[in-house]
C-alpha cells in the first residue's frame, strides 16, 4: 500500500549556511542516499552525513563502503541500497519504531563528538604539514 506522504515530506530550497544546522535539526530523519555513479560516488563520505549526525539526527544512508561503515560504527542509522522501496521501508520501519528511533537519536548525538572537526583537525594538520615538508 503506498501511502501519500506528501504534506509530511519538505523539499526546501537551498537556505544559507549559517542557518543549515537549524533547519537540519528541525527534521525527523536524515536521508543520505548517494546513486552508484561511479567509484567516487560509491566510495563517498558526504557532509549530509556529517551534518545529520552533527545535527542528532538518525540517518537512513545508501549501504556503500563508508556511508554504511560509519552508521554502523557509530550505531546513528541504517544502512540500506540506495532504492526507493527500501529506502521507505527503512523509514517506515524507524517511525513506526518510537524505541528504536530513540536509540539511532542517542547514538547520533554521541558520534558527534567523534565526527567533529576539532578532534579531526590535529590529524589533518598533521598530514599536511608532513607533505608540505616533503614538496
Amino acid at each position: 500500500q503506498v501511502q501519500r506522504v506528501a504534506d509530511r515530506v519538505h523539499v526546501l530550497p537551498a537556505v544559507p549556511s549559517e542557518e543549515l544546522q537549524q533547519w537540519t535539526a528541525s527534521a525527523d530523519i536524515g536521508l543520505c542516499m548517494i546513486e552508484n555513479l561511479g567509484s567516487s560516488y560509491f566510495l563517498s563520505l558526504p557532509n549530509k552525513l556529517f551534518e545529520y549526525i552533527a545535527a542528532g539526527l538518525p540517518v537512513v544512508g545508501s549501504d556503500f563502503p563508508e556511508i554504511g561503515r560509519v552508521l554502523r560504527e557509530s550505531g546513528s542509522g541504517v544502512a540500506v541500497a540506495p532504492e526507493a522501496g527500501l529506502v521507505a521501508e527503512a523509514v517506515h520501519t524507524l517511525i513506526d519504531e518510537p524505541a528504536a528511533l530513540q536509540r539511532l537519536h542517542e547514538n547520533s548525538r554521541a558520534a558527534a563528538a567523534v565526527y567533529h572537526w576539532d578532534r579531526e583537525k590535529p590529524a589533518f594538520q598533521e598530514i599536511l604539514a608532513e607533505i608540505l615538508t616533503s614538496v
